[in-house]
């Protein structure tokens, strides 16, 4: 999974079109989000394009988490997200990065 790709500890802000390609979603798409969490408001350049800093980031991981990988509808998600305890993000993040293990096993298997 592309979304537990890890942030470039040197690196203030990252474009939407970064931020698109470390979760494997479209632009579109992070957009759509941006207008349906209140939580994720991504700051803005003088031009206007979208800036996104590591919290922002965290954010669309645990969004991406319950819309993608739990399949759970927007609205949900939405409820979800506002009342997300520690452990609970905590429990997305293991779930990433077990993902991420399990997808370097399958792409091991498949060159050998």
């Amino acid at each position: 999974m592309e979304h537990t790709q890890p942030l470039d500890d040197k690196k203030l802000f990252y474009s939407i079109g970064e931020v698109s390609q470390m979760l494997g979603v479209e632009p579109s798409t992070l957009r759509y989000w941006e207008t349906e969490f209140k939580q994720l408001s991504p700051s803005r350049t003088q031009r206007g394009r979208r800036q996104y800093k590591a919290s922002d980031i965290e954010i669309l991981r645990r969004i991406y988490h319950l819309v993608r990988v739990e399949g759970i509808a927007i609205d949900q998600a939405k409820n979800r997200l506002a009342v997300m305890g520690e452990k609970e993000q905590q429990r997305i993040e293991a779930i990433a990065r077990l993902m991420k293990v399990k997808k370097l096993l399958q792409d091991l298997r498949n060159i050998l």
